[in-house]
């Protein structure tokens, strides 16, 4: 019964399906790309060279590396990846370490590692290392506020009380418009995909606004100081008003700004001379010479061209899988249509159990000639054959 239900299904769907299949198909041939072959291997390089990336930050991020540069204070870039895996998380922007600690992972504080010497010597417990950075957040509307902080003055009386909101990184708009604040917020060492050389100083204690509010302004003065030639010529426009120096720095330590703040040098500051990193390094440089002396790098509608593109292939991907989804319902449509046809030509005797076709000839009328319906049977049998 659940085949035939999901036959009924498969049916009823395939016309739809193949209706959204045409409308997707045409769109392909709508969308035109200038130059598409260029804009093609240019794409190619682009995502070869942000998965070197990523290996590098990986690396980057492993405590041996890594965790030597979490001293308080020091400026680190903070981005999630997607649970799917794609790549494409939330990026939190530019903070600052405020502390970092070793904690156990769950179950890892008991068991031993598989590396442990012949001595018989028990290893240290598997730990992961947790960062608390302070990190430019959008604020809780009152209502969420109010929630969050019942929730966490239950929580101190000993009551359940829920968990409290968790922070979404500040945009510029949200800065520009008043709703962000720096708070602390844990985040593990994988996370962290860039360290920079510059480090602030900052209050012992930053629960006060004012302390915040402090070295939020110090985190303004660095963007002015690091600022690209156009940025500091934005910032000197937007100076004359303090809500458009903290929208222009803002646009530097939010999601959508990159910040120009100079980084630790992978091999002489942070001493990785692996030959794979070192490699990983030699790949970077190649691809960045092929891609500085593409000619879609320097045209002037790159952005939108390269954006057509993705589309364009999100559009591809799309007909892909409903191509697989129709040809999978009509599968299964034949198959149950050709387990029907066998069976039947089974009881009239011209297939055997194994669906061997049987020729037999007919007792009667016609001196043994086989009847019509025998040799309609035969020749539709060997079509399914």
């Amino acid at each position: 019964m659940a085949l035939s239900f999901h036959q009924f299904q498969s049916e009823r769907a395939a016309p739809a399906m193949e209706a959204e299949l045409a409308r997707i198909e045409a769109d392909i041939e709508a969308h035109e790309v200038v130059d598409e072959a260029a804009v093609a291997e240019y794409h190619a390089l682009v995502c070869a060279a942000e998965g070197i990336r990523e290996q590098m930050q990986r690396t980057i991020a492993q405590p041996q590396y890594g965790g030597q540069f979490l001293q308080p204070g020091r400026l680190v870039k903070v981005a999630e990846t997607s649970s799917s895996g794609s790549g494409t998380g939330t990026d939190w922007g530019w903070g600052v370490v405020v502390n970092s600690s070793h904690k156990p992972t769950a179950g890892g504080a008991m068991g031993a590692d598989a590396g442990d010497d012949a001595s018989g010597a028990a290893a240290a417990p598997r730990s992961v290392v947790v960062v608390d950075v302070l990190l430019l957040c959008a604020k809780e509307d009152e209502g969420a506020a109010s929630s969050s902080s019942s929730s966490s003055s239950a929580a101190a009386a000993g009551g359940k009380g829920g968990a409290p909101a968790k922070p979404r990184p500040a945009t510029a708009a949200d800065a520009a418009a008043g709703r962000a604040e720096l708070r602390v917020v844990p985040v593990l060492l994988p996370l962290l995909t860039a360290f920079s050389q510059v480090r602030l100083a900052f209050p012992k204690d930053l629960r006060p606004a004012s302390a915040r509010q402090e070295v939020w302004a110090r985190l303004q003065e660095v963007h002015r100081r690091f600022a690209t030639a156009s940025g500091a010529t934005a910032a000197a426009t937007a100076s004359s008003s303090s809500a458009g120096a903290a929208a222009s720095a803002a646009s530097a330590m939010t999601t959508t700004g990159t910040g120009n703040f100079p980084l630790l040098d992978p091999i002489e500051d942070m001493r990785i001379d692996t030959p794979a990193f070192r490699d990983l390094v030699s790949q970077t440089l190649a691809l960045q010479t092929r891609i500085a002396a593409s000619p879609v790098h320097t045209a002037a509608d790159r952005d939108a061209r390269f954006a057509g593109y993705k589309r364009k292939l999100s559009l591809q991907e799309q007909a892909a899988f409903l191509r697989e989804r129709i040809k999978a319902a009509t599968a299964l449509v034949m198959r149950d249509t050709l387990k029907r046809m066998k069976r039947v030509l089974r009881r009239l005797g011209h297939v055997n159990a194994e669906n061997v076709v049987q020729v037999r000839s007919d007792s009667g009328g016609g001196g043994g000639g086989s009847s019509c319906a025998a040799r309609g049977g035969l020749c539709r049998c060997h079509c399914l054959r």
